[in-house]
């Protein structure tokens, strides 16, 4: 028995996620957790001093959980804001000082790499061909797959951070703020849509974070404890009560987590453009992602480093 964890140091969330490991494929989740740090509140070109002092203060917050639980191998993963900031070195160096935390900045293809390992942990059919969607807040990362093998991948930057400071200036967003965010996926996922030329699918799997959301909402089934079928055309309506939604409407909404009622109409918006641009027939949502990924592949690897 072996005690790891991930970080998972994301553009608007740090995930904390720590696992007893039985054997080198199978693992039992110990403790979770998530909190909204929003590094690009005031920019993804470099992070603010609010959103600094959050990080700082929710590093810190899981070191003490990790010495806690005694956690004996520690993998911690920064990506887009962390790729993109001028002041993500400043974070780093304080990591590995003050709470002993060193931070791999992953290139965007090996982010999606693991995010899909995570992903195919909670299919059960996977004889088809399928389309991984991971919305992140500076960036959105797409993978093609067949069963565990990759054929392509690629990150884009279309996250949601990215998305709300650029086209939600109304609330509720406006059809002139819709259509110009539409132009900007069109122009911004041109080498997705010649990807699926490539290597067609009908099949979309929404990984985590506002798919799961999603998913409670309008879930018509599940194959794995880890996975929920959705109905494509079940997703429309809910994406039109959204988007007629005033800031207020959302915050009092019984449904809507208070901290995603500022990007989920900006993230069902992407959402609603991949279902009908694609022509997407069959939707599928996974509560696994990158951290689970990172799981894998630590075990995988017998534990390294």
């Amino acid at each position: 028995m072996a005690r790891v964890a991930v970080l998972d140091l994301g553009t608007n969330t740090f995930h904390l996620l720590i696992v007893e490991t039985a054997t080198t494929t199978q693992f039992t989740e110990l403790y979770k957790e998530k909190r909204f740090v929003k590094l690009a509140e005031e920019g993804i070109k470099r992070i603010g001093e609010a959103p600094m002092q959050r990080a700082t203060s929710t590093l810190k917050y899981y070191r003490q959980l990790l010495d806690q639980y005694e956690v004996e191998q520690v993998k911690v993963i920064g990506t887009a804001a962390l790729r993109t900031a001028s002041n993500g070195p400043d974070l780093m160096k304080w990591a590995a000082a003050e709470v002993h935390l060193d931070i791999e900045i992953i290139s965007g293809r090996r982010e999606a790499a693991l995010i899909q390992k995570g992903v195919f942990q909670s299919l059960i059919d996977t004889q088809d061909r399928y389309l991984v969607m991971d919305i992140g807040g500076g960036s959105v990362e797409f993978i093609i797959a067949e069963r565990d093998n990759v054929l392509w991948c690629q990150s884009f930057p279309v996250g949601v951070a990215v998305l709300l400071r650029e086209f939600h200036q109304h609330d509720p967003i406006s059809v002139k703020e819709i259509q110009a965010l539409t132009n900007f996926l069109a122009i911004q996922l041109s080498d997705l849509s010649t990807a699926l030329q490539a290597w067609p699918t009908k099949w979309l799997v929404g990984a985590a974070g506002t798919f799961d959301v999603i998913a409670q909402q309008i879930a018509i089934g599940s194959y794995t404890p880890q996975s929920w079928e959705i109905d494509p055309s079940r997703f429309t309506p809910l994406y039109n009560e959204l988007k007629g939604m005033s800031w207020q409407e959302r915050e009092l909404s019984d449904w809507i987590p208070n901290d995603r009622v500022d990007m989920i109409v900006v993230a069902s918006s992407l959402i609603q453009y991949v279902l009908r641009t694609y022509q997407i027939k069959r939707f599928t949502v996974s509560a696994y992602a990158l951290k689970e990924g990172m799981i894998a592949e630590m075990l995988h690897t017998n534990l390294p480093e």
